[in-house]
């Protein structure tokens, strides 16, 4: 290549350098958008009134008393819940009205049409050494013949939308022919006791008491 091609084509990049570097172009970019996800939770807790009536002890019982007790639960978290609770009620061998003795819970209960039972233990998982068989019951419509779960409404102030329905409303001791007889298996005394449970409401896509309870315990790990 001749010098002056050489020098030609020096001048041309030069140019087409320059040129380059002096374009303009209208640009421009949008805003970044952020979508928060924040988690909801559950949490569900016995009403203050439940509370003080089973931290009270009923004493000198005798058959055939009835005893005014309630238990209601509250739901307290920020989204809705179908709410469960687990009655662990004292049990022994008693003759009722000089019947040949057999194993029976202690107290019966007036339960509320709102609560379905769903569960309850067999001889083969009874709590031997505190003497209690458990019952389950799940939240239901009252007056529903398919006994769906009820939806406890998530809390944002006080109101008894955010409550259950009382569990039951007063237990009776049963009419034991021999009741000290009972006394050596429970030398604490007879104990009712009642546990809480709730799960989602929402997006388990289930209204059936017995499998929303078996989603609850696998997550709990509940036995």
């Amino acid at each position: 290549m001749s010098r002056r091609k050489t020098i030609l084509t020096a001048i041309v990049l030069i140019l087409i350098m320059l040129i380059g570097g002096m374009l303009a172009f209208f640009t421009d970019k949008a805003d970044t958008n952020t979508k928060v996800f924040n988690l909801g939770n559950v949490k569900i807790d016995f009403t203050e009134a439940t509370k003080t009536a089973f931290g009270t002890p009923i004493n000198n019982i005798t058959p055939q008393q009835v005893t005014p007790l309630t238990a209601k639960l509250e739901n307290k978290g920020a989204n809705d819940a179908y709410i469960f609770v687990k009655i662990e009620m004292p049990y022994s061998n008693v003759s009722i009205n000089g019947a040949e003795a057999e194993k029976k819970d202690l107290f019966t209960t007036d339960i509320s049409s709102n609560w379905k039972e769903i569960a309850k233990s067999s001889d083969s998982k009874e709590d031997e050494d505190n003497h209690l068989y458990t019952h389950i019951y799940a939240y239901v419509e009252d007056g529903d013949s398919s006994n769906q779960l009820k939806k406890l409404q998530k809390y944002s102030g006080s109101g008894e939308e955010y409550s259950t329905a009382s569990i039951f409303n007063e237990v009776t001791f049963v009419n034991a022919t021999k009741p000290e007889e009972i006394s050596s298996n429970f030398s604490s005394g007879l104990n009712i006791k009642i546990t809480g449970y709730a799960i989602q409401a929402d997006n388990i896509n289930t209204t059936n008491p017995e499998d929303a309870w078996s989603y609850l315990k696998t997550n709990l790990k509940e036995q």
